[in-house]
C-alpha cells in the first residue's frame, strides 16, 4: 500500500488519518500502518527518528476514544507479534529472521501504554487482547534471542511496578509474573534487586494469599543478605501472623503538603543535629535531638542545609547499626531508641526530593535495613507507616511523576503522583497525587452532536472519500460511467462512504472537466440539430460555474475545433441550419471571450475558417439582412437571419479583439483582412434605403471595422488590390458615413439618432489615418481626406469641417478620434499644410483650437492628449525666428500672432513663444500636473453646490459620467477590453519618431492666430465653430461647468505633454528652461516616477483579476515614463542647471535608475514599451556620464548601491537577450557601461585609497550577491558569485560570439564588436571577480587563440598586393591591438592570470607577432603595455619571455641559436633602434613613436632585470654599455635626451635590486664615475640624482661590493656632501643609508670615514635636520644619520 511513497510521507499521511478514523472508519489502515512499522523498525539501516514517530502514531491508535479502533488495534497487534514469533516457523527454517519484525514493539512507550492503560481497558476484549499480548513476549525468550529478550526487559522496566499489580495464581499472565520474579530463577535476566524491589511491592497487594507467598521469598532474601547473620531481627522474635500485613496500613494517610516555612531556623537545626551526632551524648538527649530533628525536617525548607550538614549519611548509617546484633556486654542495641525519628527524618526527605529518592531506590542496603526495621519494630504503627510510606516512594519511583514550580527561590515544590492504575491495584499508605487517568497519547474524540456526521457534510466526506480512494475525479467518473463489476471497487471499505444514487449524480453534474468532454463528446457523437444544440449548451452552463481565467485553461485543454470544424464548412441551406450555425458562433463567441488572449492554435483554427473565402462565415457577410428596423412583422426565418447576421459581426469583432496587437506576424495562415474589410464595407452601401435604416446592422457592421482596422497591415491583406486603393476604397465609404449621420443632420447636440454608428465610424476614420501613414507609398496620401457634402442644398465648405465638427462632439471617444485623424494627418508636410489651411477659418486656427483643447481643466484627458501630441507635431519642425526667415510661402512659418489693436504682427519663434505666454501655459501645465492620477480606477466628478441637483436632467448625467473623465479608455461598445485607442496611439507616436534624434523631424505649414489683449480666453475658444454647433455646458458638452468639475490627468496625457516639452526644449531653450525651472515642472514631472507601481501592476498581470486594465495602464505609465525621461535627457544634454539639480536630487536618480528592475514578460506586446523605456533610461545615465564625468560617477554611485545587484542583472539579461530587435538597446547597455566603468578606473587610478573611504563600484563589484562581504580578498577568489561575475560572464559570452566576425567587410572593427571589447576591457580594469571569472571561462585562451588567428590571416594577406590587403591589415591590426588591450587589463593585478598567460604561451604568441609590431607603431605600444603588465611583479612570466624561440630558429638550433633569437633580445635591439632614432637630427628622421614609445621599452626592461635569465640576456646583448655613455655635464641636453638619461637609470636601479646585476653594473666601463658625476650634479634632472644615488646605496649593501666602491676615493666624500647639502629629503635618506650600509661590518670604511672626518659633520647634520621639521622623513634621515654615527664610532 506504501511501497510507493518515502516513509516520511507515509508518516505524513498515517498521522493525519488518525483525527479521520471516527468519520470512515477505515480499519485496514491501522493493519497496514502496523505491517509498515514492523518492516521499519525490522532494518538495520532503519532511521530512529521515522522508528519515534511511527510510535507516536500508533500510540495514538492504541490510546483512541473510539472502542472499535482500539480493538482493532490490539488484535493487529497481537496477530502481528504471533506471527512474526511463531515457534513452528523458526523451527521449519534455521535462517528465520521474522522475529526482527517484532522489533517495533520492544518501545518503553508503547509496553507501558498496553500495560498501563490496555490492561486496565474498561472493555474485557481489549483487555484480554493486551493480557495476551503481553503474555506472549513474556513466553518468547527463545525466539527473541538474548538481544531482543535484553531489549524487552529494559523496555519494561518503566511498566513493571503496574505489570507486577497484575499477579496472581488463577491466570496463567499472573503466574508468569510471579515467576519473574523468583530469585531461584535466573531466566528472565532481572537482577536480585528488581526481583526483591517486586517482591516487596506484593507486600502492597490486596490479595492476603500473594503477600504471605511474597513473605516467604522475602525471608529468603533476609538469610541471603551478604552479612545477614548477625543482623537483627533474629528469627525466634518474628510474629508470623502480623508479616503478610506488615505494610497494610487500616486507614490510608492524608498528606499534608503545606509547604510553608515553619518557625524553625537552619542554626536551630544546625545545634540539634551537633547534639544529634556528638559523641559522647547521653542517649536520651540523643532520642531527644532525633525527635526534634524529625519535626523540624517537616519543613522541607530546611532539607538542604540538613543533607549539606551530612544528616542523610548519618541517619542511613543510624539505621544501618542499628539492626546490628548487640555486643554481650549490652541488653539492646544503643540505636534503637532512635529509629523511629531516623525512620521519619528519611521519609520527610524522600517526599521532598525526588533526585534522592531516584538515587535510594537502586540502593539495596535501604531495602534491607528497611525491610528489618519494620520486621524489628512490627508492633510499632507509628514505624510501620514511616517504612511503609518510603518503599512507596522507592518502589514505585519508575512510574512517579512530580511537578516542580519555583514558587520560591531557596526551596522548590515538588509533589509526588502516582498513576491512577497504581492507587487502584495496590493498597497504599496513604492517598498521593495520581495522574494518567486518561492515556496522555489520547486524541480528543468527536463531539456527540458532530457536525461533520450530520446529512450534509456526511455527503461531502463521502464524496471527497470515494475520489481519493479512486485516485482522483475523473478515475471516479471513469468507474461510475463503467458500472458493473467495476463498481465493487467503491465498496470495499466502510459502507457509511459508499456513495449513493444522489451522491453519484452530483459527481457527475460537479465534474468540470469530465462535463466539459463529455459534452464535447455529445457534440461529436450528434446526430441531430437538437442535440449539437444541448451539448453546446451543457458546455455553457458549465463554464457559467468557473471563473473566466480558470475556465479558459480548462476549455482551451478540449479539442472542441475540431468537433466544431464541420459545420463550419458548409454554407446553410435552411433555417434550421441557420440556427444551428448561430447557436455554435454564439458557442465560439462565448469561449473567446473566457480571456483576454487566444491561443496560438485556437487563433490558427478561428482564422482559417474566418479567412476562407468560400466557407460559409464570408458568404453570409454579404447576403441581403433580413429586414430593415421600419418592419413590423417578421417571420422566423427574417429572426433568425437578423440574429445570424448579428452574432457573426459580434464573432468577428470579439475574435479580432482578442488578438495580441501583433499576432499576424505569428500566423502562419494567410491572412486577408484586407478582403474582409471590403466584404464590410459593401455592407456600407447606404444607397439603398432599406439598409439605410438599419442602424443596428450598420453599427455592428462599423464596430466589426472598427476591430479590424485596429491592428496595422490590414490594407496590405488583398488579394486584388493595392494597399492605397483599398484605404482610399474605405476612406470615401467611412466619409460618407460620418457626414451622413452626423454633418448632413446639422450636428444636433440633442439627438441620440446614429450616435453609435458615428462613433464607430470615426474610430473607424482615426485607424484608417494610422495605416495610411504606415502602408501607403503615396506621399500626398492626405489629400484623399478632403471631402465635401454632394447634393442640391450642398453648401460649399472646406473639405476638412466634417473632422472639425467631430471635435465638438458629445462623445469624448468622437472628439479624441477626431483630434487624433488630425494628428495622423499631420505627421507628413502635406498633411500639415492640408490641416492648417482648412483651419484658418476658425478662431485661434490650428494653434489655437490645440491649446484650447489642451489647456481646458473640464476636458477629458484622452482628448487632451490628443490636442498635446498635434502640438507636438505643429512643434516637431524648426520654425524661423523672425519674419524674414520665412519670406517664401513654401517655407513653414509656424504661428501668426497678430494684435488687433496695434496691428502687430509676431511670426514663427516669437509668435509661438508669445502664444505660450498668452495662453499662461506654463502655469496651467503646472495646474495641470498637479491633477495626475495614475490608477485604473478614476475618481468621481465632483460637482459643487452651485450647480443644483435638481436641474440634471438625463441627458446631463450622461455626459457627465460617460463622457468625463470616467469614461474608460481602451474598451469597446461591448463591454469588452480592445486596443484600438492605445495602439493606434503607438501607431502615430512610431509614425511621428522618424527623423532628427533630438526631437520630432516633421514639416509644417503656416497657420494664423488671432490674439487680442482684452481677452485672455481668446485661444481657448478657437475649438467653438458657431453658436449652433458647439456644445453647452447645459446640453451636457465636454466642456462641462468649469466651476463644477475638473477632470484627472492620466499618464497618456503626461506623455504628450512630456513630448510637447521636449519639442519646447529643443526650439527655445533658454525660454523653455526658464519657465520650466520657475513652475518646478521637471521635478514634478520626476515626482511622479513609482516604480512600485509598475511592480504591482506586473503582478497583477499575471495573478491580478482585471488583467486587461493593468495591462493597459502599465502600457500608459510606461510611455509616461519614456517621455519623462527622455524630457530630462534632452534637458541635461542642453542645460548645465538641469544637470547639477538632477545629480543632487537622489530620490529621482534613484526612481529613474529603478526603472531598469522591471520585470516583463518577453514574449508579451509590453515589452516593446519596456524596451523604449529602458533605452531612455540608459541614454540619460550616458549622456549624465558625458558631460558630468566624476561627478555623475559619484553621484550614481551612491544611488545604484543600494539597488546594484538587480540593477546589475537587469543589464546582464539585457545583454544576454540580444537579438535584432533589442540592437539598439544592445549598444546603449554596453555604452552605458563602458562609460561607466571607465570612469570608475580613472578615479581609480587617480585615487587608489577611495575604496576604503566611500562605496565605490569596485566595491559593488566584488561583494557576493548572497552576503554584504567581499568576494575577492586580496587577490584571491572565494568562489562566490558577484556582479562582476555576472558581468564578466555575459560580456566574455557576448565577445566569444563576435571575436571570429570582428573585422568587417570593408576592413574596420565592427562598432558591436568594438563596444563590447570596450565594456569588457573597463570591466576587467575595476573587478577582481570579473577578472577570475574570465580566467575561469577560458578568456586567456580565447584571446591568444584569436592573436594567432589574426597572426595567421596576416601572413596570407601580405602575400596579396593592393589596397583591398592593406585595408585588411588596417583592420586585422586594430583587432590585434583591441585584443590585446582586453589581454593587458585582464593581466593587471592578478597573479593568477599571469601564470595562465605564461602557461597557455603568451610570450610566443607576442614573439611571433614582433615582426608586424617593427611595422605598426600603434600595434608596437599595446604589445609593450601588454608585456610590461604580464611580468609586472611576476619574475616567472619575465622568465618565460627570455626562454621564447622566433618561429625562424627550430626546436633543433644549438642553445646559441636560440638565445639569439629570444624576444627579450628583440625587445633590446627596439630599444636600441630607439635611441638610434633620438640621436638623430629631426629632419633625418620620419615619422615615428613619440617619447611614450621609448618609455614602454625601458619600463619593460626595467621589468625583465627583475629576473636572472632576462638579466644575463641583457649583459649578452652588450646593450648595457652604453650606460657610460651618460654624461650629466652635456650642455644644453635636449628635452628627450633627458627623458633618456631618467630611463636608463630606472634601468639601473632594477638591475640594483640583485646582486648579479650590482656586478653587472660595476663591470660596466667608468660606472661608477657615471654614477659619482650624476650624484654631485644631477645632470639637470632631480630624478636621475636621486636614481644614481638609490643605486649607489643597493650597492653598499652587498660585501662583496665595498671592496670596489671604497677603492673609489669619491664614494665617502659624494655622499657626505650630499647629506650635508642635498635640498631633498629623500636624497638625504638615501645618502645617509649608503654610508650607513658602506660602513656596516666593515672596518676599512669605518677607517675611511673617519678619516674625511665623518662623524662631526654628521652630528651637525644631525642637528640640523632635527631642527627643521618632524615630518616623516625628517624622522627617518635623523634616524639613518644617528645609525651611521653610532656604527662609525664603534
Amino acid at each position: 500500500m506504501f511501497q510507493a511513497l518515502q516513509p516520511e510521507e507515509v508518516l505524513a499521511l498515517a498521522d493525519s488519518a488518525v483525527t479521520s478514523l471516527p468519520y470512515h472508519l477505515h480499519l485496514n489502515l491501522i493493519t497496514q500502518f502496523v505491517a509498515f512499522f514492523s518492516h521499519v523498525s525490522s532494518r538495520k539501516s532503519s532511521d530512529k527518528s521515522i522508528q519515534a514517530r511511527c510510535a507516536g502514531v500508533l500510540l495514538k491508535l492504541l490510546s483512541h476514544p473510539l472502542l472499535e479502533v482500539r480493538q482493532h488495534t490490539y488484535q493487529t497487534l497481537l496477530t502481528t507479534i504471533q506471527t512474526c514469533l511463531n515457534a513452528d516457523k523458526e523451527a521449519a527454517s534455521g535462517s528465520y529472521t521474522g522475529h526482527l519484525e517484532a522489533k517495533f514493539i520492544l518501545n518503553s512507550d508503547i509496553l507501558y501504554e498496553i500495560t498501563c492503560f490496555g490492561l486496565a481497558d474498561p472493555d474485557n476484549k481489549v483487555s484480554n487482547l493486551a493480557m495476551e499480548l503481553l503474555f506472549h513476549l513474556l513466553q518468547s525468550h527463545l525466539l527473541l534471542g538474548d538481544i531482543l529478550w535484553g531489549e524487552l526487559m529494559s523496555s519494561l522496566l518503566k511498566s513493571l511496578p503496574i505489570l507486577h499489580s497484575y499477579t496472581d495464581m488463577k491466570t496463567r499472565f499472573g503466574r508468569r509474573v510471579w515467576t519473574m520474579l523468583d530469585p531461584t530463577v535466573a531466566s528472565d535476566s532481572l537482577c536480585l534487586l528488581d526481583k526483591l524491589r517486586g517482591n516487596l511491592r506484593l507486600m502492597f497487594s490486596a490479595e492476603a494469599g500473594l503477600r504471605d507467598e511474597a513473605v516467604k521469598r522475602l525471608c529468603w532474601f533476609l538469610a541471603n543478605e551478604s552479612g545477614g547473620s548477625g543482623r537483627l531481627p533474629n528469627s525466634g522474635q518474628l510474629d508470623p501472623r502480623q508479616l503478610p500485613s506488615l505494610f497494610i496500613m487500616e486507614t490510608q494517610h492524608f498528606l499534608d503538603e503545606d509547604n510553608t516555612r515553619s518557625v524553625f531556623q537552619v542554626d536551630g537545626l544546625k545545634q540539634v543535629y551537633n547534639i544529634f551526632t556528638a559523641d559522647p551524648v547521653d542517649p536520651g538527649v540523643k532520642k531527644s535531638a532525633a525527635d526534634q530533628m524529625a519535626i523540624m525536617l517537616q519543613d522541607p525548607h530546611l532539607h538542604g542545609a540538613f543533607r549539606e550538614s551530612g544528616g542523610l549519611e548519618v541517619v542511613l548509617s543510624t539505621l544501618r547499626q542499628s539492626m546490628n546484633a548487640p555486643s554481650r556486654t549490652e541488653h539492646q542495641n544503643p540505636n534503637i531508641p532512635v529509629v523511629p525519628a531516623c525512620v521519619t527524618m528519611l521519609r520527610h526527605l524522600l517526599h521532598h526530593d525526588y533526585t534522592l529518592r531516584h538515587n535510594l531506590s537502586h540502593d539495596p542496603n535501604v531495602y534491607y535495613d528497611l525491610l528489618r526495621v519494620s520486621l524489628m519494630l512490627v508492633r510499632d504503627e507509628s514505624v510501620s507507616y514511616q517504612v511503609s510510606h518510603i518503599l512507596t516512594l522507592l518502589l514505585f519511583d519508575e512510574v512517579a511523576k512530580f511537578d516542580i514550580s519555583s514558587s520560591q527561590k531557596d526551596q522548590a515544590d515538588r509533589n509526588f503522583s502516582l498513576p491512577a492504575v497504581i492507587t487502584k491495584r495496590y493498597r497504599l499508605p496513604f492517598r498521593p497525587t495520581v495522574h494518567h487517568t486518561v492515556s496522555p497519547n489520547s486524541v480528543l474524540s468527536p463531539p456527540e452532536h458532530d457536525i461533520l456526521k450530520t446529512a450534509a457534510p456526511q455527503e461531502m466526506l463521502r464524496v471527497a472519500w470515494n475520489v481519493a480512494w479512486c485516485g482522483g475525479l475523473d478515475n471516479l467518473l471513469q468507474l461510475l460511467k463503467a458500472g458493473g463489476a467495476k463498481l465493487d471497487q467503491l465498496r470495499d471499505f466502510n459502507k457509511a462512504m459508499v456513495l449513493t444514487p444522489t451522491d453519484r449524480a452530483v459527481v457527475k453534474a460537479t465534474g468540470l472537466q469530465w462535463g466539459l468532454q463529455e459534452g464535447v463528446y455529445a457534440v461529436a457523437n450528434a446526430t441531430s440539430h437538437h442535440d449539437v444544440v444541448a451539448g453546446l449548451t451543457g458546455i455553457l452552463s458549465v463554464t457559467a460555474t468557473i471563473p473566466s481565467s480558470e475556465c479558459a485553461d480548462l476549455v482551451n485543454q478540449l479539442n472542441w475545433t475540431a468537433v466544431l470544424d464541420r459545420f463550419l464548412q458548409v454554407t446553410p441551406s435552411s433555417s434550421q441550419d441557420e440556427s444551428l450555425l448561430l447557436e455554435v458562433l454564439r458557442f465560439m463567441n462565448s469561449i473567446i471571450q473566457l480571456s483576454a488572449s487566444i491561443p496560438d492554435e485556437m487563433a490558427q483554427w478561428l482564422a482559417q475558417r474566418l479567412y476562407d473565402g468560400t466557407g460559409p462565415l464570408v458568404g453570409l457577410l454579404n447576403r441581403t439582412p433580413g429586414g430593415g428596423e421600419g418592419d413590423e412583422v417578421a417571420d422566423a426565418s427574417t429572426i433568425v437571419k437578423r440574429s445570424l447576421d448579428k452574432v457573426l459581426l459580434k464573432f468577428i469583432s470579439t475574435f479580432i479583439s482578442r488578438l495580441p496587437y501583433k499576432l499576424h506576424t505569428r500566423l502562419s495562415v494567410a491572412q486577408s483582412r484586407g478582403d474582409l474589410a471590403r466584404r464590410l464595407l459593401l455592407r456600407l452601401n447606404i444607397s439603398a434605403a432599406p439598409h439605410f435604416y438599419n442602424l443596428a446592422a450598420l453599427e455592428g457592421t462599423l464596430l466589426c471595422l472598427m476591430h479590424l482596422t485596429a491592428r496595422p497591415g490590414w490594407s496590405a491583406e488583398s488579394g486584388d488590390m493595392e494597399p492605397t486603393a483599398q484605404c482610399s476604397h474605405v476612406l470615401n465609404c467611412l466619409l460618407e458615413v460620418v457626414s451622413a449621420f452626423h454633418i448632413g443632420r446639422g450636428s444636433t447636440s440633442m439627438s441620440y439618432m446614429g450616435r453609435g454608428v458615428t462613433k464607430a465610424a470615426t474610430l473607424c476614420l482615426r485607424h484608417l489615418a494610422h495605416e495610411m501613414v504606415s502602408c501607403t507609398d503615396d506621399k500626398e496620401w492626405a489629400k484623399n481626406w478632403l471631402y465635401s457634402r454632394q447634393g442640391a442644398d450642398a453648401v460649399a465648405e472646406p473639405g476638412l469641417n466634417w473632422m472639425l465638427t467631430l471635435w465638438a462632439y458629445r462623445d469624448a471617444e468622437v472628439r479624441a478620434a477626431g483630434l487624433g485623424i488630425a494628428v495622423a494627418l499631420t505627421s507628413t508636410e502635406v498633411g500639415r499644410v492640408l490641416v492648417t489651411n482648412n483651419c484658418k477659418h476658425i478662431p485661434g486656427g490650428i494653434w489655437g483650437a490645440a491649446f484650447s483643447v489642451l489647456l481646458d481643466p473640464s476636458e477629458c484627458s484622452i482628448v487632451r492628449q490628443q490636442a498635446a501630441l498635434l502640438l507636438v507635431n505643429l512643434t516637431s519642425e524648426t520654425i524661423p525666428s523672425t519674419t524674414g526667415d520665412a519670406t517664401s510661402a513654401s517655407v513653414w512659418q509656424g504661428p501668426v500672432v497678430t494684435d488687433v489693436d496695434s496691428n502687430v504682427s509676431l511670426v514663427g519663434l516669437n509668435a509661438l513663444l508669445a502664444l505660450l505666454h498668452h495662453s499662461h501655459f506654463y502655469p496651467q501645465l503646472s495646474a495641470m500636473l498637479s491633477s495626475f492620477f495614475p490608477s485604473t480606477v478614476l475618481q468621481p466628478v465632483l460637482v459643487t453646490t452651485e450647480v443644483p441637483l435638481h436641474s440634471l436632467d438625463s441627458s446631463q448625467t450622461t455626459v457627465t459620467s460617460t463622457e468625463g473623465s470616467t469614461t474608460p479608455r481602451g474598451r469597446d461598445f461591448l463591454g469588452q477590453p480592445s486596443l484600438h485607442t492605445t495602439d493606434q496611439e503607438g501607431g502615430a507616436t512610431s509614425a511621428r519618431s522618424t527623423g532628427r534624434s533630438n526631437y520630432t523631424r516633421v514639416s509644417q505649414q503656416d497657420s494664423q492666430v488671432s490674439v487680442t489683449s482684452s481677452s485672455s480666453g481668446t485661444t481657448r475658444t478657437g475649438l467653438q465653430l458657431d453658436s449652433s454647433a458647439a456644445p453647452s455646458s447645459q446640453d451636457g458638452g465636454a466642456g462641462g461647468d468649469e466651476k463644477g468639475m475638473t477632470t484627472v490627468v492620466t499618464p497618456c496625457l503626461v506623455a504628450a505633454v512630456s513630448q510637447l516639452l521636449g519639442n519646447l526644449v529643443v526650439m527655445a531653450p533658454h525660454d523653455t528652461f526658464n519657465s520650466l525651472a520657475s513652475h518646478n515642472v521637471i521635478n514634478t514631472l520626476l515626482n511622479m516616477i513609482d516604480t512600485s507601481l509598475l511592480q504591482d501592476l506586473c503582478r497583477q498581470l499575471t495573478s491580478g483579476p482585471h488583467r486587461s486594465g493593468s495591462m493597459l495602464t502599465l502600457r500608459d505609465l510606461l510611455r509616461m515614463y519614456n517621455a519623462i525621461v527622455s524630457l530630462v535627457a534632452t534637458s541635461v544634454k542642453l542645460n548645465s542647471p538641469t544637470r547639477a539639480a538632477l545629480l543632487g536630487n537622489k530620490v529621482a536618480l534613484k526612481a529613474i535608475a529603478s526603472l531598469m528592475l522591471l520585470q516583463c514578460d518577453s514574449a508579451g506586446d509590453l515589452v516593446l514599451e519596456c524596451r523604449q523605456l529602458w533605452l531612455s533610461v540608459l541614454r540619460l545615465l550616458c549622456t549624465l556620464l558625458q558631460t558630468q564625468s566624476a561627478a555623475a560617477l559619484l553621484s550614481l554611485t551612491d544611488v545604484l548601491a543600494s539597488i546594484w545587484i538587480d540593477f546589475c542583472d537587469a543589464l546582464v539579461h539585457l545583454v544576454e537577450v540580444r537579438s535584432g530587435e533589442t540592437q539598439a538597446l544592445f549598444t546603449t547597455v554596453t555604452s552605458f557601461l563602458s562609460l561607466l566603468l571607465t570612469e570608475e578606473a580613472k578615479l581609480v587610478c587617480r585615487d587608489p585609497q577611495r575604496c576604503d573611504d566611500t562605496a565605490t563600484l569596485t566595491h559593488c563589484l566584488d561583494v557576493s550577491k548572497a552576503k554584504n562581504k567581499p568576494a575577492v580578498e586580496k587577490g584571491k577568489d572565494t568562489g562566490t558569485f558577484t556582479t562582476g561575475s555576472s558581468l564578466s560572464k555575459v560580456l566574455v559570452g557576448t565577445y566569444e560570439l563576435t571575436s571570429g566576425s570582428t573585422v568587417g567587410s570593408k576592413g574596420r572593427v565592427s562598432g558591436d564588436a568594438q563596444q563590447v571589447i570596450n565594456t569588457l576591457k573597463s570591466l576587467l580594469a575595476v573587478s577582481q571577480s570579473a577578472k577570475h571569472t574570465a580566467l575561469d571561462m577560458g578568456l586567456v585562451e580565447t584571446l591568444l587563440e584569436t592573436m594567432k588567428q589574426t597572426h595567421a590571416r596576416l601572413s596570407l594577406d601580405s602575400l596579396q598586393v593592393g589596397k583591398t590587403s592593406r585595408r585588411k591589415d588596417e583592420g586585422l591590426l586594430q583587432e590585434l591591438i583591441l585584443t590585446m588591450n582586453i589581454l593587458r587589463n585582464l593581466l593587471c593585478g592578478n597573479e593568477n592570470v599571469k601564470l595562465a598567460c605564461m602557461h597557455s604561451g603568451l610570450a610566443g604568441v607576442v614573439h611571433k607577432l614582433w615582426a608586424w609590431c617593427l611595422q605598426d607603431y600603434s600595434l608596437m605600444s599595446a604589445a609593450l603595455a601588454l608585456l610590461l603588465n604580464f611580468t609586472a611583479k611576476c619574475p616567472a612570466a619575465a622568465t618565460s619571455i627570455a626562454s621564447t624561440v622566433s618561429g625562424a630558429v627550430g626546436p633543433s638550433a644549438s642553445r646559441q641559436q636560440q638565445i639569439s633569437s629570444s624576444l627579450v633580445l628583440a625587445i633590446v635591439k627596439a630599444t636600441q633602434r630607439e635611441i638610434d632614432r633620438d640621436m638623430m637630427p629631426s629632419s633625418a628622421v620620419g615619422p615615428g613613436p613619440s617619447v611614450s614609445h621609448l618609455k614602454l621599452l625601458f619600463s619593460l626592461l626595467t621589468s625583465l632585470s627583475l629576473s636572472s635569465e632576462c638579466r644575463t640576456l641583457l649583459w649578452k646583448s652588450t646593450f648595457l654599455q652604453d650606460f657610460s655613455k651618460l654624461s650629466p655635464s652635456r650642455s644644453r641636453k635636449s628635452r628627450s635626451r633627458q627623458v633618456l638619461d631618467a630611463l636608463w637609470f630606472e634601468l639601473a636601479v632594477g638591475l640594483s635590486f640583485s646582486s648579479d646585476g650590482q656586478q653587472m653594473l660595476l663591470r660596466i666601463n667608468e660606472c661608477l664615475t657615471v654614477l659619482l658625476d650624476f650624484v654631485e650634479n644631477g645632470g639637470g634632472s632631480p630624478h636621475c640624482q636621486e636614481y644614481a644615488m638609490l643605486v649607489l646605496r643597493n650597492m653598499c649593501c652587498h660585501a662583496t661590493n665595498k671592496p670596489k666602491l671604497l677603492a673609489n676615493e669619491n664614494v665617502i666624500p659624494s655622499c657626505v656632501d650630499l647629506v650635508e647639502s642635498a635640498e631633498s629629503s629623500r636624497l638625504q635618506i638615501l645618502a645617509a643609508s649608503a654610508l650607513w650600509a658602506l660602513a656596516y661590518n666593515n672596518h676599512k670604511a669605518k677607517m675611511a670615514m673617519k678619516g674625511v672626518n665623518v662623524i662631526p659633520r654628521m652630528r651637525a647634520c644631525l642637528k640640523n635636520v632635527q631642527n627643521l621639521g618632524h615630518s616623516m622623513e625628517d624622522v627617518q634621515c635623523s634616524e639613518n644619520i644617528q645609525a651611521v654615527i653610532s656604527t662609525v664610532s664603534t
